[in-house]
């Protein structure tokens, strides 16, 4: 249920549960399973960006290799390869690893929100290209 004012902080739980719910549910067709991972990539992208600056380059990496691994996934399934089946359930059971080392470092990420407020007010560290 929503909270009674219908707002609910954004967390990396909340965003790899949608990300959970996404890799569980992908259609065996090929437009939905491409839809489906699409979505799991634009959510690794939100949290991503939530991990600013060179301090937090491990997790970076880690959500970089997630990613391209699932961009990897999708042109599988644009070829018509048969086995993206089993290699979205692969990435998925890696999940936990990544959600333990992302949960580990969230209170100094953005999704803290005495960070996320001294960020808006211009306090950001510098970000790494």
């Amino acid at each position: 249920a929503c909270p009674p004012n219908g707002a609910r902080p954004v967390s990396i739980k909340g965003l790899l549960d949608d990300v959970e719910r996404a890799t569980t549910a992908a259609a065996p067709d090929r437009s939905t399973r491409l839809l489906m991972i699409a979505g799991v990539r634009a959510r690794l992208g939100l949290i991503d960006e939530r991990f600013p600056g060179s301090g937090f380059a491990p997790e970076r990496h880690a959500l970089q290799a997630a990613d391209a691994e699932l961009a990897a996934i999708a042109a599988a399934v644009r070829s018509g390869r048969a086995d993206t089946s089993q290699r979205l359930a692969a990435w998925r059971e890696r999940l936990p690893p990544l959600a333990r080392q992302l949960g580990r470092r969230e209170g100094q990420s953005l999704f803290d929100p005495k960070t996320l407020r001294a960020a808006v007010e211009g306090r950001l560290p510098e970000r790494a290209s």
